[in-house]
């Protein structure tokens, strides 16, 4: 893909929207999203939504691109290590083979580090009703099947935002998307937790992880001790050393920045702020 040859087809109109959303998710994936346009109907209205909803996600990448037909995915970075591939105009196979498939605005896969693999624990599809043609009593009913039948076939739940609902309070919108995975990130944390006693084969009581305070992260990484789990079996508690847990990288600079605010310089932040450095960012 030729970044630079696909910007150099747009339309004025197109180029206005390129210096709105460029700021959101950066200037390749920006491009790349406006290609979309015109893809099962996709306007500029519609993308501009799209690049608000992922721009959470920062910072974009292009994870893969097909020319024809046009099918482009993204991968997001989401709290606590997780990942966000971000597939555009996702295409769901129907039950019959013979008709073409469902096509949805935009699927948000949520991917769960464990071991050394991304594993996806969720998917949501979010529709942009942008067109008058959504609200017709005959296309709202159809539209319920739809999503039933993709719900059935893929696994993908899906939510619809009107132009209205988006003028309205596109943050609410936004934050109830974080908050959908907040709950899926719960979920399998339990379902984990749950499976480690069954493995163990007898009851073992839970304690606060020591080092993170229950936090699961720490300076943006997985607690060194809990594994972001957030607690540790309690009998294991006399096993930890706090002493070897003092210092963390600093999340903001690396030790790459002498002029960072966060670690004056140093690279590194003690075991308390980067507690509270994690409790601002959620």
């Amino acid at each position: 893909m030729n970044i630079d040859e696909i910007k150099s087809k747009f339309s004025n109109n197109q180029k206005k929207l390129l210096n709105r959303i460029e700021k959101l998710i950066g200037h390749d994936s920006s491009v790349a999203l406006i290609s979309l346009q015109g893809v099962e109907k996709t306007s500029q209205a519609e993308i501009e939504v799209i690049a608000n909803i992922i721009s959470q996600f920062s910072d974009i990448k292009i994870f893969s691109f097909k020319d024809k037909p046009r099918e482009i995915a993204f991968i997001g970075k989401a709290f606590k290590r997780h990942k966000v591939k971000i597939l555009p105009q996702y295409k769901v196979a129907k039950y019959n083979k013979n008709h073409q498939p469902w096509a949805i605005d935009l699927v948000l896969e949520l991917m769960r580090p464990i071991g050394d693999e991304f594993v996806k624990i969720a998917s949501l599809g979010v529709e942009y009703d942008g067109y008058p043609a959504h609200y017709v009593e005959s296309k709202i009913k159809s539209t319920y099947n739809r999503d039933t039948n993709i719900l059935a076939q893929s696994g993908i739940f899906s939510i619809r935002i009107s132009p209205e609902s988006w003028k309205n309070d596109p943050e609410n919108i936004k934050k109830s998307i974080k908050k959908y995975f907040e709950h899926k990130i719960k979920e399998i944390e339990t379902i984990q937790r749950k499976t480690l006693l069954v493995v163990d084969r007898k009851p073992r009581k839970y304690a606060e992880c020591p080092i993170c305070l229950g936090e699961r992260v720490l300076a943006n990484d997985f607690c060194p001790v809990c594994k972001g789990l957030g607690s540790v079996y309690a009998d294991q508690l006399v096993n930890i050393d706090e002493s070897e847990y003092i210092h963390f990288d600093c999340p903001d600079c690396k030790g790459k920045r002498a002029t960072c605010h966060l670690c004056h310089g140093n690279g590194y932040i003690d075991r308390e702020k980067a507690i509270e450095w994690q409790k601002s960012r959620v």
